[in-house]
C-alpha cells in the first residue's frame, strides 16, 4: 500500500510541474525604453508608467498599468481619458526589445504597436 502511494504522490508531483511549466509566463519588464522618436517610456513595479519627450525635458504622458499574463492594460487621465489601451506584450530577452499587439485601444495618441528599446 504504500508503495502505491509514493507512486500516485510522484504523478501528482510530476503533473504539478508539467502543468507549471506549461502555464508560466514571462514576467512583464520593467525599467526604462526608448521609441523610434527618441521619446523615454519608464515602466515602474508600481504600476506606473510615464514617457518623457526626446528633448528629455518633459513628461508627456503617465499613468497605470496592469498586466494580466502577456496582457497590458494602460490608462491615463490627461491624453486619452477615459479609454484604456490593451495590448499583448513580448519581450526579447536577447533583443531588448519590448512588442506590443493591439488588442483594443481608441486613442491614436497612444500609438503602442512599435517595439520599444530596453536603456541600460
Amino acid at each position: 500500500m504504500g508503495r502505491y502511494v509514493a507512486i500516485a504522490f510522484t504523478l501528482i508531483i510530476a503533473a504539478l510541474l508539467i502543468a507549471g511549466c506549461a502555464s508560466s509566463s514571462q514576467a512583464f519588464p520593467t525599467g526604462k525604453y526608448v521609441d523610434e522618436f527618441g521619446n523615454t517610456l519608464t515602466f515602474l513595479a508600481d504600476g506606473k508608467w510615464t514617457v518623457v519627450d526626446g528633448n528629455g525635458d518633459k513628461i508627456v504622458q503617465d499613468g497605470q498599468y496592469t498586466i494580466d499574463g502577456d496582457v497590458i492594460t494602460l490608462n491615463e487621465s490627461e491624453v486619452c481619458p477615459p479609454t484604456d489601451g490593451v495590448y499583448k506584450w513580448d519581450y526579447g530577452a536577447d533583443t531588448g526589445i519590448l512588442g506590443f499587439e493591439k488588442v483594443e485601444d481608441s486613442c491614436e495618441a497612444r500609438h503602442m504597436e512599435e517595439g520599444l528599446t530596453r536603456l541600460p
